[in-house]
């Protein structure tokens, strides 16, 4: 007989089919662009974001990175060009805790946007591209 170690309980968010969604852009400069998007439960709790960094190039739109609530932590992306890799390097910020959780993914969405904001130029340096 096989004793398995008791698993951690995860950070598990409402089905999507209880949650509105919802989406923005919005323009860094010419080329470059944050989109997000988040959802929505009860029309009053935040239980998922994506802030997603892009940059357009001759053949389009290209991610360079993303800070993301999935898989029960709050985690960056920083993704590299010419890859197809759509996990890249990932750093984990924050684990999401079963107890309370919307309060850290609030806190993390207004952080997210900040560091997306303050750190773009940045991102495109470390994907390879024309900043630094």
């Amino acid at each position: 007989m096989t004793i398995y170690p008791q698993r951690t309980p995860e950070y598990v968010p409402p089905p999507v089919e209880r949650v509105e969604e919802y989406v923005s852009r919005e323009v860094l400069e010419f080329g470059q662009e944050l989109r997000v998007r988040y959802h929505i439960f009860d029309d009053r709790v935040m239980t998922f974001f994506a802030v997603m960094q892009i940059t357009h190039r001759d053949d389009g739109w290209t991610e360079v990175a993303r800070i993301d609530t999935c898989h029960a932590t709050v985690h960056k992306h920083q993704l590299h060009k010419g890859s197809s890799d759509t996990v890249g390097t990932r750093t984990e910020l924050s684990p999401i805790p079963v107890t309370d959780p919307y309060i850290t993914i609030e806190t993390w969405y207004s952080e997210s946007l900040k560091h997306m904001h303050n750190e773009w130029q940045e991102n495109l340096r470390l994907w390879g591209g024309d900043y630094g």
